[in-house]
């Protein structure tokens, strides 16, 4: 369980996903107790230099413009389906294509 702490000094038992979230939300201050980093803490690895510099490269010269699906999407090109060739042709009748 958690334990939120208000200012005027309560204390309201929580989920530990409840007070985090309420804490995210409230822009407050999350303490977390020693035990539980030592036993369920992981080592986060130390940033690769290189990748944050070559993002933050990328960053400097992206536009919301270039995430725009209609921009990129290629045109169709037309295939045997278009020209009526239908590879099932046989199989199918000109009514059920």
């Amino acid at each position: 369980m958690a334990e939120i702490r208000t200012d005027d000094g309560q204390v309201i038992s929580a989920r530990p996903s409840d007070a985090a979230l309420l804490a995210l939300t409230a822009d407050a201050k999350v303490y977390i107790d020693e035990t539980v980093l030592a036993d369920d803490g992981i080592d986060a690895p130390e940033p690769d230099e290189d990748a944050v510099a070559e993002f933050r490269e990328f960053l400097d010269h992206v536009s919301a413009e270039d995430f725009d699906p209609a921009a990129e999407a290629p045109e169709p090109e037309a295939g045997p389906a278009d020209e009526g060739d239908h590879p099932d042709a046989d199989t199918y009748g000109d009514d059920e294509r």
